[in-house]
């Protein structure tokens, strides 16, 4: 598991802002380039609801006026390479885009990550007041890779003095890149938009750090770590870039070795942005 400003980063579909969500049952959603619904009317409905709850969600967090569509998408171009994919997460990042309710729209994911395909899947926690919704964009940048991108919104009441509550949104934003490796993405092209990293860890492999250590070969070379330092300082925004290294095929015989270097490539790639907010007394 990787860990990134306390918004956990793990492999399966469940996300956590202060247990944001525990348990969830999905119902899929499938939408082509052209907006088209392949799936029944009320899977659909479902999604649209869901959805809309979200970016709902998030609008009222924010502390500003969200972005419209147009303003949003003027800031970025499609994406026609790594480097340009690169240059957006670096855009979304300062940006805080992924709390905007407009990147959830099909058009901006499919122009962000030059995608020829969008699928959306709904998953409604058991926590009464949380959603969760999920985009999984097919686009030739990441080959044999998955790209994926996550919204959630939780509501929960907050007690207060004299038997009073008031209301606390939290909201998380995601992007999940995942592949192999992605051959053009090292270590110094990273650099060439991200600058120096805050973070360079190697990974020492499963098992190394429990009271009796029973260490397994390391999955991955290492990680380096983006927090935005200015975001993660204002109070109740949390926001952090990560990437992962591969191996390059070769298993190293003594996991402590070197941190990650220049000519390491990258695997995967997760973006998030957490946000917490009290909107005010029941």
């Amino acid at each position: 598991m990787l860990k990134i400003l306390g918004v956990l980063a793990t492999n399966g579909a469940t996300l956590a802002v202060a247990g944001l969500l525990m348990g969830v049952t999905a119902a899929g959603v499938t939408q082509t380039a052209d907006g088209a619904a392949n799936v029944t009317s009320a899977s659909s409905e479902a999604y649209g609801i869901v959805l809309d709850r979200v970016r709902a969600c998030a609008t009222e967090a924010l502390s500003v006026k969200p972005l419209t569509f147009t303003e949003l998408n003027s800031k970025f171009d499609r994406a026609m390479n790594p480097l340009g994919l690169l240059e957006n997460l670096k855009r979304a990042a300062d940006g805080n885009w992924l709390l905007q309710p407009v990147f959830f729209d099909d058009e901006t994911l499919r122009r962000f990550f030059n995608g020829d395909r969008v699928d959306w899947v709904v998953e409604n926690s058991r926590l009464r007041r949380a959603d969760f919704v999920k985009a999984v964009i097919s686009t030739a940048l990441i080959p044999g890779g998955t790209v994926e991108v996550e919204a959630a919104c939780n509501r929960s009441s907050v007690p207060r003095t004299g038997g009073q509550s008031a209301e606390q949104l939290e909201i998380l934003g995601r992007v999940r890149i995942h592949a192999d490796r992605i051959p053009t993405m090292t270590l110094d092209v990273v650099r060439t938009v991200f600058g120096k990293e805050t973070e360079n860890t190697t990974d020492y492999g499963p098992g190394h750090d429990l009271p009796e250590p029973r260490p397994a070969p390391p999955l991955y070379k290492g990680w380096v770590t983006y927090p935005n330092q200015e975001a993660t300082n204002r109070e109740g925004l949390k926001l952090g870039v990560r990437f992962v290294f591969a191996l390059g095929g070769v298993v190293l015989a003594d996991p402590r070795g070197p941190a990650v270097d220049g000519s390491d490539v990258v695997q995967s790639i997760a973006l998030e942005a957490a946000h917490s907010v009290t909107t005010g007394s029941k």
